[in-house]
């Protein structure tokens, strides 16, 4: 089950993910390979079924030419408060 509060999940990222992957005509494959997880894993990732770590993140945002932030554009209200 993805992970949600406040209408975010795991789903978002993953939007993110295939959005600029099929922007750079990038297959699964090719960003596998790029931070070192298997394609399926990157299916997983696009579906929102497994969360990315902050570290792949950082991986994905180099390889992808965007900045970490550009996962998470749209959520810049998060109240963090809710989550203590």
């Amino acid at each position: 089950m993805a992970f949600v509060e406040n209408g975010f999940d795991n789903k978002v990222i993953g939007n993110r993910l295939k959005q600029r992957r099929v922007e750079m005509d990038l297959s699964q494959t090719q960003v596998a390979n790029a931070i070192n997880v298997t394609f399926q894993q990157i299916q997983k990732y696009e579906k929102g079924i497994n969360g990315i770590s902050s570290l792949r993140i950082l991986h994905l945002s180099n390889f992808l030419e965007k900045p970490v932030g550009y996962f998470f554009e749209g959520f810049n209200n998060y109240d963090q408060s809710q989550s203590r």
